[in-house]
């Protein structure tokens, strides 16, 4: 396998981070509902001893929290997101509800490049969430060492982390939103297998980048992580309830 060379990495960023500048209202208003699949997540989490210690990778407008507290699950709150506007929308929203929090801008892909993810946190939780962040992150290594990081960052061999991979492309409604990858000056043999560019509503010049992460790569991920395994998976949300692809993983050496 070629590994993306790190100034495309940086590109495909910087792109994601100018497109959620960009778009914050309109994205904050298509982001108000919790999720199908959460409610899956429940029973996994109801037996945990609580206060449950909760990291949200990725959280931006921090409904995840709202969809917790409406379960009567008793937590403390830690949101990472890139786009401060999308903290200050999820730090509007935990005060509305009462909900303590701690919030903080981080770019995530930058703390994966130089290996400070889990430093820059200091901390073990006992769910870490990754909700519509994973195909943001560019290239296979990278995404692998993001399922690597997050399992050294849990508590206990209890604890769980849960990500999710966005179907986007097995969803024939989402090829009109492809984009020339020649819109952003890159050409398409630059990419990696399964990358793609898209647009946004009736933003013209709205562009992100995204990852279809597929069966085979999360096969290969999976089968050579060290520090967690995957417990379960299962597909929902979405018209089709397969829009995601949900991970869930252990804190549990294989034998």
């Amino acid at each position: 396998m070629t590994y993306m060379e790190l100034s495309l990495i940086n590109k495909l960023n910087q792109l994601d981070q100018d497109f959620y500048q960009q778009i914050t209202t309109s994205f904050d208003q298509t982001r108000q509902y919790s999720w199908q699949g959460w409610t899956r997540l429940l029973p996994n989490l109801e037996p945990m001893r609580q206060p449950i210690s909760v990291l949200d990778l990725g959280c931006g407008n921090a409904r995840f929290a709202n969809f917790l507290d409406e379960n009567d699950i008793q937590f403390s709150y830690h949101g990472v997101d890139s786009s401060q506007s999308l903290l200050d929308k999820a730090s509007h929203n935990l005060k509305q509800q009462h909900l303590e929090h701690k919030l903080n801008q981080l770019d995530i892909v930058q703390a994966l490049l130089d290996g400070s993810l889990s430093t820059i946190l200091d901390k073990k939780y006992d769910l870490i969430v990754a909700f519509g962040l994973f195909h943001h992150l560019p290239s296979f290594k990278l995404r692998k060492k993001f399922i690597e990081d997050i399992g050294g960052m849990l508590a206990d061999k209890q604890s769980l982390a849960v990500v999710t991979a966005w179907q986007f492309a097995a969803d024939k409604r989402f090829e009109e939103k492809f984009i020339d990858p020649s819109k952003i000056n890159l050409s398409a043999d630059q990419l990696e297998e399964n990358d793609f560019i898209l647009g946004w509503q009736n933003h013209p010049n709205a562009f992100r980048y995204c990852h279809f992460v597929d069966e085979s790569e999360i096969k290969k991920i999976t089968a050579e992580l060290k520090k967690i395994t995957l417990l379960e998976s299962f597909f929902s949300d979405g018209k089709s309830e397969k829009l995601n692809k949900y991970l869930i993983f252990k804190r549990e050496l294989k034998q």
